[in-house]
């Protein structure tokens, strides 16, 4: 004798409402022209270092990738942004707008930053070390000019 069981309400109902869902449901237009460029906020950099956009003419935050360069420092700044292929869900920071008034500029790295002109060269590294270099080495100050370390050589 073979033993059956019998679906109960709950779940008949919860099938058939599905169902019709998925039935009504239809694959809707993005909300934006893929075709075209838009001006977006740098809303967030996570800490899986994923890029998070305001787009005024979308209600919720989206991730992007970018061409450019962007840090913590760059958040709240306006980028102009693209899709890859006209695909919505692949957005691309494709430049940042320029601030010709920025108060700093602020770099960071991991291991090592380097500021490079010619034959001269600015490095800081991970251990806290900066070396400067080049032909010459000037310094200058209009109030008193200090140097001070565990211990100074002077040739």
């Amino acid at each position: 004798m073979e033993r059956t069981t019998k679906p109960n309400q709950s779940q008949e109902t919860t099938e058939d409402l599905l169902d019709q869902v998925t039935q009504q449901t239809t694959l809707s237009e993005p909300p934006l022209d893929t075709t075209c460029t838009y001006m977006a906020v740098i809303a967030d950099i996570d800490e899986e270092n994923q890029l998070w956009l305001n787009l005024p003419q979308l209600e919720y935050l989206i991730n992007a990738y970018s061409c450019v360069p962007v840090c913590n420092n760059d958040i709240g700044r306006h980028c102009v942004i693209g899709f890859i292929e006209h695909d919505f869900s692949q957005p691309v920071v494709t430049g940042l707008l320029h601030q010709p008034n920025a108060p700093e500029l602020h770099l960071k790295a991991t291991q090592k930053v380097v500021l490079e002109c010619g034959k001269s060269k600015i490095e800081l590294d991970e251990h806290g070390r900066v070396y400067i270099r080049g032909r010459s080495v000037s310094s200058q100050s209009y109030g008193t000019n200090r140097i001070k370390g565990g211990s100074v050589k002077l040739n």
